[in-house]
């Protein structure tokens, strides 16, 4: 239905904005390619 369509698209506008906030950030940190790391959060962290 339309309103679906309009649902979807304003949904994909919204994590298309997210995402690209942080694909704009540079390197925060450099690790070595296979080096060993631990993260630890201090909020809940959502995967698109």
């Amino acid at each position: 239905s339309e309103i679906a369509e309009d649902v979807a698209g304003s949904f994909a506008q919204a994590t298309d904005a997210v995402i690209g906030e942080f694909a704009t950030l540079p390197p925060v940190i450099s690790v070595q390619p296979g080096a060993a790391i631990s993260v630890i959060v201090d909020r809940d962290l959502e995967f698109y």
